[in-house]
């Protein structure tokens, strides 16, 4: 696992305060087709996660930000995602188009991470973050990249990611974000890509402090990008 000092140096190489795109058409991640469809409707997308759910008050800051995207560029975007779903990832665990194919993984996801649970190992305690700034999401998505505020805060959070990653390990470390929204299916123009820069540059100047604790971390199944379901709380 990363310190404190080599997350912010990895994270500080591509969360940057000016956001830009090139002077072209966007082509999206191919990726992107397994969660929207042709559409720009969200497609059936199975899985299982560790999520902290927002406070209603976060959920409206980052709802703004949000509405803002939409407003001014909402046509750089898929299907919109509800405010109430808006959330942190600290772990995803496993996803497929077909749930045939994770049905196993999920269930066995399910009974180790309750152990962990009942096993206390998962502690109460309350996490600060500061938004730092939104970020293409490797062609995907847009979205609000965070902060832990303090070396305090950074170690609690990799304490219970490193807890998770002993369920399901990643092949990439800890990148905390909000994600606000999907890319339409086909990308879209040069001219819309200006336009996305420019409100994205516009959101960057506005800087959020979001607290999350332990109560609010959930172990949850998600059927679309659009639709999660709470399991049950790890603490």
């Amino acid at each position: 696992m990363e310190n404190y000092e080599q997350f912010l140096k990895r994270t500080g190489e591509f969360e940057q305060p000016v956001f830009t795109l090139p002077n072209e058409y966007f082509s999206v991640n191919p990726a992107l087709r397994y969660k929207v469809d042709i559409f720009n409707k969200f497609r059936p997308f199975f899985g299982d996660t560790v999520i902290f759910e927002l406070s209603e008050k976060d959920r409206t800051q980052i709802g703004g930000f949000v509405d803002a995207l939409y407003k001014e560029a909402g046509d750089c975007f898929a299907e919109r995602l509800r405010n109430d779903n808006l959330h942190i990832t600290l772990h995803d665990l496993s996803n497929s188009n077909n749930v045939s194919e994770i049905g196993e993984d999920m269930f066995r996801n399910e009974i180790i991470m309750l152990k962990y649970v009942r096993s206390g190992k998962l502690l109460k305690n309350t996490i600060r973050f500061e938004s730092n700034y939104l970020l293409n999401m490797v062609g995907v998505s847009m979205v609000l990249a965070l902060k832990p505020k303090t070396r305090e805060d950074y170690e609690k959070l990799i304490s219970l990611y490193g807890i998770v990653d002993c369920v399901r390990a990643l092949p990439y470390p800890l990148t905390p974000h909000i994600t606000l929204g999907y890319f339409k299916y086909e990308g879209f123009s040069a001219d819309k890509c200006e336009r996305l820069c420019r409100i994205v540059n516009r959101l960057n100047k506005t800087k959020l402090d979001i607290e999350v604790t332990t109560d609010e971390l959930y172990y949850e199944k998600f059927t679309d990008m659009n639709n999660y379901y709470k399991i049950y709380p790890l603490t």
